[in-house]
């Protein structure tokens, strides 16, 4: 990822290239070419707005709750790069869409944009904002206009290639500041119109950079801030699943017991962490002894 600023800081700049992040988060998840294209938007969108957190510790979360096949998606980023994702349902495929593009409007259908961002306070702060189109980027860009009260320019690309991997993927966040002119905004808007796809430059061997530079124009060239390398990264941990058992509450732990195992696997990662009969019974006593049994 790149950061930068142009236009004397009243046009502030996000751009990604993620392809190998996601082609560890497709592999995990086992997704369709329908269902990576549409969750690689929402990671992509992700990383870069939880590196534009801008603190040294912190999450950025976006979850999409959608009517449409996919059932359903998150995003989940840190700070520095870190970022993991998963599709409920991740072998939905559909047919291309009258352009011939892979349908990731219909895939997600209607619903909701949620976004959560942690500071490490008290308590994060949860967005909600009705999906405009399905398609990731308009959403992304509604976001900020509605919730920041940021006009924003977004793309968001995936490229699948014909083995059904993916070739490219990435995107461009551009924000509006105040005092940027009227002009530079018909430039911009003239520069979206004519970009194409984010993901088939990248293929074609074009840098995040570049594809900024070319957005923006010889008159607004940006001045790059910080370069921050894209990886996937999963937080969970034995601990964690420790917890979501506990939280089942004594039935369900007593079922486990009864079935002589318990096991949690992890949505994003698939590690599995499994809890003997003797652990079962210990974190038993700890919720009888809470409930005061």
């Amino acid at each position: 990822m790149v950061r930068g600023i142009a236009l004397e800081g009243s046009v502030r700049i996000l751009s990604s290239r993620i392809t190998n992040t996601l082609l560890e988060i497709r592999r995990r998840q086992d997704a369709s070419p329908t269902a990576i294209a549409a969750l690689g938007r929402l990671v992509c969108a992700a990383v870069m707005m939880g590196w534009d957190m801008k603190v040294s510790s912190g999450r950025l979360t976006l979850q999409v709750v959608c009517d449409g096949p996919l059932g359903g998606m998150i995003a989940d980023a840190d700070t520095q790069g870190g970022v993991r994702g998963y599709v409920r349902n991740p072998h939905v495929d559909l047919p291309p869409n009258e352009k011939g593009k892979i349908d990731v409007e219909r895939a997600v259908g209607g619903g909701e944009l949620v976004v959560i961002k942690d500071y490490g306070l008290r308590e994060p702060y949860l967005t909600r904002v009705p999906l405009v189109s399905g398609g990731i980027a308009l959403d992304i860009a509604n976001y900020y206009k509605s919730s920041e009260q940021i006009p924003s320019a977004v793309a968001l690309g995936v490229l699948v290639d014909p083995k059904r991997l993916i070739a490219s993927a990435g995107g461009v966040i551009i924000q509006l500041m105040p005092g940027v002119s009227e002009e530079f905004v018909s430039h911009l808007e003239r520069g979206f119109s004519k970009l194409g796809s984010v993901s088939r430059k990248l293929e074609d061997g074009m840098t995040p950079e570049e594809i900024v530079e070319e957005l923006l124009g010889k008159d607004a060239s940006p001045t790059w801030l910080g370069h921050q390398k894209v990886e996937f990264r999963c937080t969970c941990s034995y601990e964690k699943a420790e917890s979501a058992i506990l939280t089942l509450g004594k039935d369900e732990i007593k079922r486990m017991i009864e079935e002589g195992k318990g096991e949690v696997e992890c949505k994003f990662c698939n590690a599995k962490y499994v809890f003997s009969l003797e652990d079962l019974k210990k974190m038993l006593e700890e919720v009888e002894k809470d409930e005061g049994v």
